[in-house]
């Protein structure tokens, strides 16, 4: 009969891990949440709203994740990064302004105090005494103001079209910002009901008639401001907990809110031109459900096209405008990372299953060693004949004349009780037929032998031969050539 054959445990584990590895090329678990505030998500601090609107006004615009820097001259948006920009990037930044591009630059919430060097860009933290009484303090719950018409650069209310843009049909289809554009959710992001109530355009220019929305945790010190600009007409309100430092620069204030602290400024940086805002609320899906906010995103790009000749108010046909997302996804591809991006997240798995049926292959010749119950039985001889090489290599048979003195001893006290004794003579003389002159002379060599340290094998083994027949006497055992007992012959 044929045997069955099991899978062990080990064997088990091996295939769960490879099955595995499969199935994680076809469906990553961990999935790809993104950012809550990229251009891809439709949350509240989200910049779905400005790509939809800068893609209805201006022929190029683009998001950009795999480089920082764009390969041409372009306007460059970094609104609210996960990260700020390192020393080397920021010096790679300085090099685009100074070849003719455009940067507009927001820090996060969770970074007030920016400073940027060789851009000459500093933000510091709103002072609590800075703040105006009438400016509402930004809390978890906050009324946002209701969704309306996003009138941006293309709106007939100033009549004004940026070069390339359409001109045609209102800016509030290209602003509505709904969940069908959006990528898996991410955390911080609010279910599509909210999504599109806080963030599709409807009825209502600026009361604030809006539901009420949780705020981002990154808001509790951040303040709802009322700001007032050169660019548009009317005031603006949106969330900020900075200001913008224009000390010692030659800038040029676009944004101010009512305390008089400067929310957003420009400058210029060799060919280019670098605008900064406090706040990156500014370009949030929050901000641009009112009308004013929207056109203010929409001037603020127009203002980075400036040409040379910015007295004639000149714009630079054809610039693109690139929304970056790079400083939201490179922190996925350093270090060990690297290997699990979506760019080598295959080749990864692929090696990693080959390597693990490579393993699995080997595992019985290089993995711990079975266990065997066939145990071999042993001889009682072969103990004695191992015990005495160990003696006979160590020299030492004193130690096997004096075990052995001690089981005769013992076998006639066993036998005859205190009759018959090692050191009676006569008794040992009667009973076994000896004479007196040998048992006195080879018990007083044993003894000697059984108390030396060293003792040849050869002394040894004479020395045990003759217990040995002193013990058959005594047992009445007698050899061919012995003489016999003078006591039991009598008796015969």
């Amino acid at each position: 009969m044929k045997k069955k054959r099991r899978l062990s445990r080990s064997d088990v584990t091996w295939i769960t891990v490879a099955v595995l590895l499969v199935l994680l090329q076809f469906w990553w678990i961990p999935g790809d949440n993104g950012s809550a505030t990229d251009s891809y998500s439709n949350a509240v601090d989200g910049k779905l709203g400005v790509y939809r609107v800068l893609s209805a006004l201006f022929p190029d615009v683009r998001r950009e994740t795999g480089r920082l820097i764009p390969q041409q001259p372009s306007v460059l948006l970094l609104a609210g990064a996960d990260r700020s920009p390192t020393e080397a990037e920021q010096l790679e930044l300085s090099r685009f302004v100074s070849d003719g591009g455009c940067l507009i630059f927001a820090p996060g919430y969770d970074s007030p105090e920016t400073s940027l060097a060789p851009l000459h860009i500093s933000t510091s933290e709103r002072p609590d005494a800075a703040l105006n009484s009438s400016v509402t303090s930004a809390i978890a719950t906050s009324p946002v103001v209701g969704p309306g018409p996003a009138a941006g650069a293309g709106s007939s209310e100033n009549g004004d079209v940026p070069s390339g843009g359409s001109g045609e049909g209102p800016v509030e289809e290209a602003g509505a910002v709904t969940a069908s554009e959006t990528p898996p959710n991410a955390d911080g992001q609010v279910d599509s009901g909210t999504a599109e109530s806080t963030t599709s355009g409807g009825s209502g220019s600026g009361a604030q008639n809006g539901p009420a929305v949780t705020t981002a945790g990154n808001l509790r010190r951040a303040m709802l401001l009322t700001a007032g600009s050169s660019l548009i007409e009317g005031s603006v309100r949106f969330y900020s907990r900075a200001i913008v430092n224009t000390q010692g620069e030659d800038w040029e204030t676009l944004v101010t809110d009512e305390s008089g602290s400067v929310q957003v400024a420009v400058r210029r940086h060799g060919r280019g031109w670098i605008v900064v805002s406090a706040s990156p609320d500014v370009f949030s899906n929050r901000s641009l459900v009112q009308p004013l906010n929207c056109r203010l995103v929409v001037r603020l790009v127009e203002r980075g096209m400036r040409t040379d000749s910015a007295a004639a108010g000149g714009l630079v046909g054809g610039m693109p405008v690139v929304i970056s997302e790079y400083l939201n996804a490179s922190d996925s591809y350093r270090s060990v990372g690297a290997l699990l991006s979506p760019a080598l997240r295959l080749a990864t798995l692929q090696i990693l299953l080959v390597a693990v049926l490579g393993v699995w292959l080997s595992f019985y010749r290089f993995g711990p060693a079975r266990n065997r119950m066939t145990d071999q039985r042993r001889a009682l001889s072969e103990s004695a004949e191992a015990v005495g090489n160990l003696q006979y290599q160590l020299n030492d048979g004193g130690t096997v004349v004096r075990g052995y003195l001690e089981y005769v001893s013992n076998q006639l006290r066993r036998r005859h009780g205190s009759l018959v004794r090692l050191d009676d003579t006569e008794g040992l003389v009667a009973r076994t037929g000896m004479s007196a002159d040998e048992i006195r002379r080879e018990l007083a060599d044993i003894r000697t032998l059984a108390s030396a340290e060293r003792v040849a094998p050869v002394s040894a083994a004479r020395a045990v031969r003759w217990l040995c027949r002193l013990q058959q006497r005594l047992s009445g055992i007698r050899g061919r050539h012995a003489e016999p007992v003078a006591g039991r012959s009598a008796a015969k």
